[in-house]
């Protein structure tokens, strides 16, 4: 009997469309060989169902008896995905490197200071396991190195396919890459390598297959925090950075004031340090801020003395210690020493000069199972009461320099001084963080039931990079979500106003005068295209004294004639059955032909508006999306006030819109820029006033 397929297997649940298409694609790829397909990006938009696909998945292959590893970059991150899809999970580094061993290396001969790595593990995984490698969006293919201790090569993606060795044609192995693309990509970088197709396909000749999901599920689609993430999804698809406004309308997602913060926090915590709340901020100033202030109120007094119970976060990797302890882990402190040990360390040369704070602890971490470990460790307090993301390079060498000073009996690169230098309490002293707030790169791959996001940064708000990092923090809760100086950017927000040179001054004019008809704050519209055309056309002619003496009506074909000083010209009008002026010639070649010619080009290629053309159904056509989507937010925003929008005209950086309202006309150009960004607006000089400005004020 043969073995079940996944698409059989996936039967019994109710499946999306984009589902459904994902697990005919992924049976695909899991039945060919490795030599025609060896790696598939499964990727997804917040709430459409990767991790609820890759629990079926890892069950499916128990069931066939095929053999998987479950990892994630971060120690969170696996954890997470172990605890949903109820499989044992690890981070990529403990899964591909050997901490058995360190070896060491110079980057360059009159280097002094040796530096160390850890090399890959050998891999001894069966010919045919999949690789199921979650929040692959955070893998970077950067140059990577802590100030002594390297993983690798230091580029962790290329390390991974390397332990793998996944161009091989002598297994079957496979990796599936799991991640949203629209999220942070790794430091360093601006896009997320392990979730480009095109990039492993050229940069390491992979045979990659890909399916993205962007279907929320049914039983998500009424959440807040989720309708929040579409529109900065959509615009991160299209590239359009133009608004951005953060409803927290919903039962899932409020805002709250700086002052409030403190007590809406401790109302979501039940007055206690739990692990289901956290704090996300841009910067590590901001967030070492948010931590005093929550310390402050659970230990008094003690904003710069580490305390038993307080909630730590692990800032680097170690593997010194009997589990693998994860940049990204949590802990809560359980026994710290009374005071700290201060050592001064100072070079011969004086190049280092450096004062380290360190304190002996007990911290409590689970680990990738669940299982609590107590570990006893030095910290190093330099880093825990600073702003800063780590130590600065005097510092970390002032590591190594201390414990070379307390080991002359040691002779460099042996094998004791390297066991004693991995066993060492100061060298491997713990680089810790208070842990009740957090950056957004360190809570990525992580979710919490309450977040509490400020959202204010030094980026521009109408940014990619800011578009990916609020999409990132807004989708690291799962229950509850609070913004503090969260953006509301319409697409009319960044648009400046200019009246018309005209506009201004007429404002005190009567509305009935006579001799200000064309710039009168009531306008008639022709309701025939060649009455439309005289109009125009007299209004251009009246910047000089040339006058029509005679006109001729011919199917789409309106003939002037012209005299100025005693010389007559005729000028031809060509339009087509959508009122455009396609074409404005002159029939002689003389010198008043060639004045007429220069007065009347600009209504080439105008569109002339009548007064029934409110009154058909308009469907306009626009070249960009964002164009659309701008008239639409135009459209939302007069519907209440019996505007309609008759004629739009587009131009290179601007669209012309003219407005009608009873018999009131109001022409105005929108300028947009080449980020897609509407930056200011005009009316035209022969606009209704009082329209125009009623317009204005409804969409400042």
């Amino acid at each position: 009997m043969s073995a079940i397929k996944l698409s059989q297997f996936f039967q019994k649940y109710n499946l999306t469309n984009s589902q459904s298409e994902l697990v005919s694609k992924l049976e695909a790829f899991i039945d060919a060989p490795n030599s025609s397909q060896n790696i598939f990006l499964l990727k997804g938009y917040a709430g459409t169902g990767k991790t609820f696909i890759t629990k079926g998945l890892t069950e499916y292959l128990k069931e066939i008896r095929r053999t998987f590893i479950l990892a994630a970059p971060t120690g969170k991150a696996a954890k997470v995905i172990a605890n949903k899809t109820q499989n044992e999970a690890y981070t990529i580094h403990k899964t591909i490197y050997s901490t058995n061993d360190i070896k060491e290396y110079k980057e360059n001969e009159n280097d002094k200071t040796y530096k160390f790595y850890f090399d890959l593990r050998v891999n001894e995984d069966s010919n045919n396991t999949i690789y199921i490698i979650d929040e692959a969006s955070m893998i970077s293919n950067i140059y990577s190195e802590p100030e002594f201790f390297r993983f690798g090569s230091g580029f962790l993606l290329q390390d991974l396919l390397k332990y793998i060795n996944i161009d091989c044609n002598d297994h079957n192995k496979k990796i599936i890459f799991i991640g949203d693309n629209a999220q942070l990509p790794p430091i360093g970088m601006n896009f997320s390598p392990a979730l480009d197709a095109q990039y492993l396909k050229q940069t390491f000749n992979l045979l990659v297959n890909d399916y993205e999901l962007t279907e929320v599920v049914r039983q998500k689609s009424d959440s807040g925090i989720l309708k929040n993430t579409v529109p900065i999804r959509k615009s991160l698809d299209n590239q359009t950075f133009n608004q951005l406004d953060i409803d927290t309308n919903y039962n899932d997602v409020a805002h709250i004031a700086h002052e409030d913060f403190l007590n809406t926090y401790l109302m979501q915590c039940n007055n206690r340090i739990d692990q289901d709340t956290i704090v996300i901020a841009f910067s590590n100033a901001s967030v070492k801020e948010y931590n005093d202030k929550i310390r402050e109120y659970f230990f008094p007094g003690n904003t710069n003395n580490i305390t038993v119970n307080d909630k730590v976060l692990v800032v680097s990797n170690n593997a010194n210690y009997e589990i693998f302890i994860s940049n990204g882990d949590f802990g809560i402190i359980q026994e710290v020493s009374y005071k700290p040990e201060v050592k001064h360390i100072v070079t011969k040369n004086g190049i280092i000069n450096e004062t380290l704070y360190f304190r002996d602890v007990t911290i409590l971490f689970h680990d990738i199972n669940g299982v609590p470990h107590s570990i006893k460790s030095k910290i190093i307090e330099n880093l825990l009461y600073s702003d800063k993301s780590n130590l600065s390079s005097n510092q970390h060498k002032a590591l190594y320099v201390d414990f070379v000073m307390r080991n002359p009996h040691l002779k460099s690169n042996t094998k004791e001084w390297k066991d004693a230098l991995k066993k060492d309490p100061y060298f491997n002293a713990l680089k810790i963080k208070f842990g009740y707030a957090i950056t957004c790169h360190k809570a990525q791959g992580s979710e919490w039931k309450n977040v509490f996001l400020n959202c204010k940064t030094h980026q521009s708000v109408l940014s990619q990079s800011y578009f990916r990092w609020i999409y990132t923090a807004i989708t690291r809760s799962s229950e509850k979500l609070f913004t503090l100086d969260e953006p509301h950017f319409s697409p009319f927000t960044k648009m400046q106003q200019y009246n018309s040179p005209v506009l201004q001054p007429i404002e005190t004019k009567e509305i009935n005068d006579s001799t200000n008809n064309e710039f009168s704050a009531q306008i008639t519209l022709p309701e025939f295209i060649e009455d439309a055309i005289y109009s125009e056309t007299k209004k251009l002619l009246d910047q000089s004294d040339i006058k029509i003496t005679d006109t001729i009506h011919n199917q789409y074909c309106e003939q002037y004639t012209l005299e100025y000083n005693n010389e007559i010209c005729r000028i031809k009008f060509i339009y087509n059955s959508k009122n455009k002026i396609t074409k404005v010639s002159a029939i002689e070649t003389n010198t008043l032909a060639k004045l007429a010619e220069i007065l009347l080009k600009s209504l080439e290629n105008k569109t002339l508006f009548l007064a029934n053309m409110a009154e058909d159904k308009k469907h306009f056509v626009f070249a960009e999306n964002f164009l659309e989507e701008y008239y639409n937010a135009i459209l939302n925003t007069i519907s209440n006030y019996d505007i309609e929008i008759i004629q739009i005209e587009h131009f290179n950086y601007l669209e012309r819109y003219t407005f009608k309202q009873n018999n009131e006309v109001s022409i105005i150009d929108f300028y947009y820029n080449g980020k897609k960004q509407f930056t200011r607006s005009q009316p035209q000089s022969n606009s209704s006033i009082e329209l125009s400005k009623l317009i204005l004020s409804l969409l400042n």
